[in-house]
């Protein structure tokens, strides 16, 4: 199997952090799991979840906000509802504490993982079984629920040494996905 290319951007490196901003990028659909970021918000109050994209399903993003308010969270929720451009795209993945993508188990790949690894951001995923086998690193991989998310976040909040295997782990994977890399495997396959 080849994998798709990523931007390898050697000059990028990312360090540990305060993480108090989740972001989830992207056109708002039901195959990403929002639901599970806004109940994961109910077991964590030291954080702010700011949700970025494109409304795809009116009825479900109107389900989002329903249930933040149900479960007093809206508060801490930026819904910023609106196409954004590739460049701004960048500078919010690159500038997040933390990426979360609790997609549905069936998602068989993810664009904004890929410029996750470009930009070599702490990222966590949900144990969809696509995500888990381009990801490869236990600490990044989480269960579709809330109440693992947020566990999985506190954790990465009191352990730069979670945050830098994550780190270090984005780093390879941006070596090993570059377009370079990918070129290589293409050119051999085709022997």
């Amino acid at each position: 199997m080849i994998e798709h290319g990523v931007i390898d951007r050697p000059s990028v490196t990312q360090s540990p952090r305060e993480i108090d901003n989740i972001v989830i990028p992207g056109i708002i659909r039901p195959i990403k799991g929002y639901e599970y970021a806004i109940d994961a918000l109910q077991y964590i109050e030291d954080v702010t979840l700011r949700i970025v994209g494109n409304v795809d399903d009116d009825e479900y993003h109107k389900s989002l906000v329903e249930k933040s308010k149900e479960l007093e969270v809206n508060d801490r929720i930026d819904w910023d509802l609106r196409y954004i451009p590739e460049s701004e795209l960048f500078e919010i993945i690159k500038d997040a504490d933390l990426i979360l993508l609790p997609y549905n188990l069936d998602t068989s790949m993810s664009g904004i993982l890929s410029h996750c690894i470009s930009w070599k951001n702490i990222t966590i995923v949900s144990d969809a079984p696509a995500l888990v086998n381009t990801i490869q690193c236990e600490h990044a991989v989480v269960k579709q629920n809330g109440e693992t998310i947020s566990q999985r976040i506190s954790e990465l909040q009191s352990s730069p040494k979670m945050q830098l295997e994550i780190l270090d782990k984005m780093s390879e994977l941006s070596k090993r996905y570059s377009w370079d890399h990918t070129a290589i495997k293409t050119k051999e396959k085709y022997k």
